[in-house]
């Protein structure tokens, strides 16, 4: 039987994964409750049906005609929500009050074969939405635990922190479906679906451990 390496050793900052990230010392950073994250996101948790997806006759990659299905997810920042500290803390500090993301599904290019309709290939896709919202609560979090001495710089690094993570979740999503071919692969599936429930259920950072995960070959 093949074994897969615990995740938790893997729950460290997707900061980690490439030198590009945006690197943030401890003493610049505040901790935020995961409830508090969670209570930011809009969108998410969410259970998927087939009505969320348009019938297609056959497949509507053009580079994988035998693609049974294709859930395309979107974060968005409600900028309505995005609030700084009108003034700066006893250190000199600002940080944000408040910051809002969205996850949604862009319904135009999300779509399944009609005759591949199965709940094993809907349990596939409601993953990829869920890595979605996993990624959506790191960067909210990430976003809440920035402080800087000026609110420009505030500004610019909550950017780079989105910036980041853009590429790191196509990284994980296309390896997700490269390892259980789309979902028919059961054995590599069910890990991964185990993988994404533990980032769902981590108390911090949950995005940070699959990455690394992924970086480091154990996904």
């Amino acid at each position: 039987m093949r074994r897969h390496k615990p995740l938790w050793l893997l729950a460290l900052h997707v900061s980690s994964v490439t030198g590009t990230a945006v690197t943030v010392t401890k003493e610049e950073r505040t901790m935020v409750t995961k409830s508090e994250v969670l209570g930011r996101i809009q969108g998410w948790p969410r259970t998927l049906g087939w009505n969320a997806f348009h019938d297609e006759a056959t497949s509507q990659d053009p580079r994988d005609p035998t693609l049974k299905a294709y859930t395309h997810c979107l974060i968005k920042p409600v900028s309505s929500k995005l609030k700084i500290t009108p003034k700066p803390d006893s250190s000199g500090m600002y940080r944000f009050l408040d910051c809002g993301l969205t996850v949604e599904l862009d319904h135009v290019k999300t779509w399944v074969v009609t005759a591949n309709k199965t709940p094993d290939l809907l349990s596939h896709e409601q993953a990829h939405y869920d890595l979605a919202g996993v990624v959506a609560v790191d960067i909210c979090r990430s976003i809440l635990e920035l402080t800087a001495k000026s609110t420009q710089v505030l500004m610019g690094e909550a950017q780079k922190w989105l910036n980041t993570y853009k590429p790191e979740w196509k990284k994980v999503d296309d390896r997700y479906d490269d390892k259980t071919e789309h979902g028919d692969k059961k054995f590599e599936q069910q890990a991964w679906k185990a993988a994404i429930q533990w980032a769902i259920d981590a108390p911090v950072y949950g995005f940070g451990g699959l990455a690394l995960a992924v970086h480091y070959g154990v996904l």
